[in-house]
């Protein structure tokens, strides 16, 4: 049935980037220079007139990316844990963006790959993963100072182990996140500097099973961001610590501290390229009270793109390709983390 579910969410992300495609295409279509067919007799090739090969060069030219407008507004963050940095949504606008994530792991135990074995020497336990995420991201500008949030992500995580008997998958609808963010420096004519603060809740909504990535748990989130954007250029900061009450299976999830950076520079009028990193650093879970030594940092970093479509100055399609630059884990048989993530996000605003 998760299969199912999440081949449906496939299908229709991809249906969705599909018909974004179409009216682009069209337009493309309706540029060209139509003239009537001419006889061909065979083995010849139709050459059209100078006069048309002008016009069709000049229709190239002006499709060429050109330098950015000054003060173009590069994209924000493309990778899923980013808050939006210190801007605030305008009043009565909606963003809806689907990202996606992939992520290939192996086994670490402290700042160093693991692997298991048992007492007769043979490599036992899980051997790496490979994880996709789809997230659903809505927010929403409720006046000059406040705005509104929400994530679903849906974790999809087949695990390989040794004996490949043994592979196991987990993953299902996770909790949702609600934030609610306050305005505290607005951006203006001559004030390139937005500051905002940030109060949420981890809502009990997902999945709950053996396999089951909801943990049945309330969650506080608190934090707050800063951007500076000038020059067709963009910089965006956040942090935020979560919190949260014992939940399914007498599991209190971790308490951990997150912060996410991004920077943009408007390439040219519909491409944006930059760099985005983030650092998470987790405490230990607590089952029946008792803490798991499952406490990890991580900080992963790396390139990225965005692609602004030129028809709609509202929508865009951007990836971050991130690596590894910091792992350190307590659990002392180790633990599954990605070794490369990528991450791609369409959002449109209206």
């Amino acid at each position: 049935m998760r299969n199912v579910f999440f081949r449906r969410l496939q299908a229709l992300c991809l249906a969705g980037m599909f018909a974004a495609c179409l009216p682009l295409a069209a337009g493309a279509a309706e540029s060209l220079p139509v003239s009537a067919p001419t006889p061909q007799t065979a083995g010849t090739v139709e050459t059209p007139p100078a006069s048309e090969l002008t016009t069709q060069i000049a229709g190239a030219a002006e499709k060429t990316p050109q330098a950015a407008p000054k003060n173009r507004v590069p994209g924000p963050s493309v990778t899923d844990m980013a808050w939006p940095g210190g801007t605030l949504l305008s009043p009565g606008k909606w963003f809806f963006a689907n990202q996606l994530g992939y992520g290939h792991g192996s086994m670490r135990k402290g700042g160093h790959s693991q692997t298991n074995h048992n007492s007769k020497g043979q490599a036992v336990g899980p051997d790496g993963n490979n994880r996709i995420t789809d997230s659903l991201k809505i927010r929403y500008g409720i006046n000059d100072n406040w705005d509104i949030r929400m994530t679903v992500p849906y974790i999809n995580n087949d695990i390989d182990h040794h004996s490949p008997e043994h592979d196991s998958w987990a993953g299902g609808v996770n909790d949702m996140n609600v934030v609610l963010r306050r305005k505290v420096v607005g951006l203006a004519p001559g004030q390139p500097f937005a500051v905002s603060f940030d109060v949420g809740a981890s809502l009990p909504t997902g999945e709950v099973g053996e396999n089951n990535v909801g943990t049945g748990a309330w969650g506080v989130l608190i934090g707050g961001g800063a951007s500076w954007i000038a020059d067709n250029q963009r910089v965006d900061l956040d942090a935020r610590y979560g919190g949260y009450t014992e939940g399914a299976h007498d599991t209190t999830p971790a308490n951990y501290f997150q912060s996410d950076f991004n920077y943009a520079y408007a390439a040219t009028d519909w491409i944006d390229l930059g760099a985005e990193t983030n650092v998470r650093v987790s405490g230990a879970s607590k089952e029946d009270g008792e803490g798991q030594d499952d406490g990890y940092t991580e900080w992963y970093g790396g390139p990225k793109v965005e692609f602004h479509i030129p028809d709609w100055d509202n929508m865009s399609i951007g990836t971050a390709v991130l690596f590894p630059i910091y792992r350190q884990y307590d659990n002392p048989g180790g633990q599954l983390s990605d070794d490369v993530r990528i991450e791609s996000m369409v959002s449109v605003i209206f």
